[in-house]
């Protein structure tokens, strides 16, 4: 495989024989491959271009032990073994751009964390300050200070905050647990609310229909009794009509008969019976009626139980 720095823009060819690096991410004994810087050039609009015939170098990379990411500043030998390949015009776009590798290295250069004071690269830690320091601060504003190296400061400074993170990792996703456990059982307390409402309203609803049926069914029975008195007392009063009616109709056949003896007679016997009639006074009438009780909310609310929400 071809790499440039477009593949692996930290990686750089500085001779046919050491590979310099930024971040040690390269195992030992990988074999990269490299355009030759020999065979590139530039048109004069800056423009690279390839010739048909390109020297491939190709690096293994060997006895590089130094094991963080961090830029060493460190050479790594390599053995070089020159070859010759075809290049297509598809390969030109793997082609390296100086200028663009010359930027990158420019920045990597100034973006290098220093010492304000000596512009050197910090090499230890200062534990007393707590910040990176050079050698030559050590007998500076730092004398007497506490030192580690950067590499203790930064295994002990990754160890906590792995160590924390953990920790409030696990303090996290145990809230999580407890707020989704609390959420779940506050669903099941509502619905539990909710059903103990109904269940009161329902027995509520069950004791007014049974107390409704009951008050409906001696309204029947007081209703009935005063019923049958009215009935009686039209079954007399009709009964009374049919006999003023006979007695009437009496009269009128008496009438119609030939004064003498006998019609005196028949009239006498008729206004016997007329004075031994008796129409009884009427009594006073049955009524009926309901009288409503004014009802609201505070009644309803006395029934049904209440509920707490803390």
């Amino acid at each position: 495989m071809l790499y440039t720095p477009e593949d692996c823009a930290d990686i750089f060819l500085t001779s046919y024989n050491e590979v310099r690096y930024r971040p040690c991410y390269i195992l030992p004994n990988t074999v990269l491959t490299f355009v030759s810087p020999a065979t590139m050039m530039l048109d004069i609009d800056q423009t690279p271009r390839v010739s048909a015939d390109v020297k491939v170098i190709s690096f293994v990379i060997r006895n590089c032990t130094h094991p963080a990411p961090i830029y060493c500043g460190w050479y790594c030998k390599g053995y070089s073994a020159e070859q010759k390949t075809a290049v297509t015009p598809s390969i030109q776009a793997k082609v390296i751009d100086t200028s663009s590798v010359s930027k990158r290295l420019r920045h990597n250069s100034e973006s290098k964390f220093r010492c304000n004071e000596h512009k050197e690269e910090p090499s230890l830690m200062c534990v007393s300050c707590n910040v990176p320091v050079c050698t030559r601060c050590v007998a500076g504003k730092h004398n007497r200070h506490e030192f580690s190296t950067l590499a203790d400061a930064i295994a002990q400074i990754r160890g906590y905050n792995e160590t924390t993170i953990r920790t409030k990792t696990n303090e996290a996703n145990q809230n999580e647990k407890n707020i989704g456990d609390s959420l779940r059982s506050f669903d099941n307390a509502t619905a539990s609310v909710i059903k103990d409402i109904i269940d009161e309203s329902n027995m509520i609803k069950s004791m007014i229909d049974k107390f409704i049926a009951q008050k409906i069914a001696l309204v029947k029975e007081e209703s009935t009794k005063e019923k049958n008195k009215l009935t009686n007392m039209l079954s007399d009063a009709r009964s009374v009509r049919f006999y003023v009616q006979e007695l009437d109709k009496k009269r009128k056949d008496i009438d119609t008969t030939r004064e003498d003896g006998t019609m005196v007679q028949q009239i006498i016997k008729l206004k016997e019976k007329i004075n031994k009639l008796h129409i009884d006074s009427l009594p006073e009438f049955p009524k009926i009626s309901f009288n409503r009780k004014s009802v609201d909310g505070d009644d309803i609310r006395k029934l049904i139980g209440t509920h707490s929400l803390r």
